[in-house]
C-alpha cells in the first residue's frame, strides 16, 4: 500500500497502485464480489479480510497506510482495508464520515475517484487524530506513497519522476512507471535492512475508459496476472 498514481487520460484516467508488503501476507486475487448489492472488483488481505484498492462501476478507493503515531488497541482495532470497503456501503461522502469509528482506525489515506458523471478525486487524510479532507484537481497527474514506509523527500522524487516519465511517455501506460519503480526501488533496499521480508508484491492498474472499468493485477509472488471488467 505504497505508491499511488492518478494520470488523466482526455476524460478518462488510469489509477495505479504498488504494494509493498511482506511476502509473508497472504492474499487472494482479485475477483468480482458483491457488497451492499453492488458488483466490486478487489483483491482481499486475507489476514483482515480487507482490501488496498477496489473498484465498483462509479468509484474507485485506494489505500494507504499512515505514519503511526499512537497505538491503536489490538481488541478494539478496525482494519483500513475494511473502512475502505465500508465506504462502497454509503451514497455520498458525508454519510460515510459520520459512520466511519476513526478512534478505532490506524493512520491512513484513503483516495476516492467517482467517475459516474464527472471524475471527483477526494483523498481522506487521517494522522490518528484529525481528519483532513480536500478534492484534487482530476486534470492533472497525482502521486501519493505511503507515510509509514517513505518520507516526504522520496513523495516529492517520486512525484517528479512521474512528471517527467509522463511528458516523455504521454499515451502509455503507466504501470511501466510503477515497474521501473519495483526494479530501481533503492529506498525499498534501505527499508528491507530493517524488514527483510518487504517487496513490491504486486501493481494493480484501474484504467477507466468511457465509464467502463479495466483491472489490472499483476501478482510478483505467484507471477500471474488477473484482467477483469466491469
Amino acid at each position: 500500500m505504497c505508491t499511488v498514481s492518478y494520470i488523466p487520460r482526455n476524460n478518462d484516467f488510469i489509477l495505479t497502485s504498488s504494494r509493498d508488503e511482506s511476502v509473508n501476507r497472504p492474499t487472494s486475487t482479485p475477483k468480482k464480489r458483491m457488497l451492499n448489492k453492488e458488483s466490486l472488483i478487489f483483491p482481499k488481505d486475507s489476514k483482515s479480510g480487507g482490501t488496498w484498492i477496489a473498484s465498483s462501476k462509479s468509484r474507485i478507493l485506494c489505500l494507504l497506510n499512515g505514519k503511526i503515531n499512537k497505538t491503536v488497541n489490538a481488541l478494539t482495532k478496525i482494519s483500513r482495508g475494511q473502512i475502505l470497503l465500508d465506504n462502497f456501503k454509503f451514497l455520498n461522502t458525508k454519510d460515510f464520515l459520520k459512520q466511519i469509528p476513526l478512534k478505532y482506525v490506524e493512520p491512513f489515506i484513503l483516495l476516492q475517484v467517482d467517475f459516474e458523471k464527472n471524475t471527483h478525486i477526494q483523498e481522506f487524510n487521517w494522522n490518528g487524530e484529525k481528519l483532513t479532507v480536500r478534492s484534487l484537481d482530476n486534470t492533472i497527474p497525482h502521486l501519493w506513497t505511503s507515510t509509514s514506509l517513505y518520507s516526504n523527500e522520496v513523495k516529492q522524487k517520486r512525484h517528479d519522476l512521474l512528471l517527467d516519465w509522463e511528458t516523455k511517455n504521454q499515451g502509455n501506460n503507466p504501470i511501466d512507471f510503477h515497474l521501473d519503480l519495483k526494479e530501481n526501488n533503492s529506498e525499498l533496499f534501505e527499508i528491507k535492512k530493517k524488514k527483510s521480508d518487504i517487496l513490491t508484491t504486486s501493481i494493480t492498474s484501474v484504467e477507466i475508459k468511457d465509464k467502463k472499468v479495466s483491472f489490472l493485477y499483476s501478482d510478483f509472488i505467484s507471477n500471474k496476472s488477473t484482467i477483469l471488467k466491469l
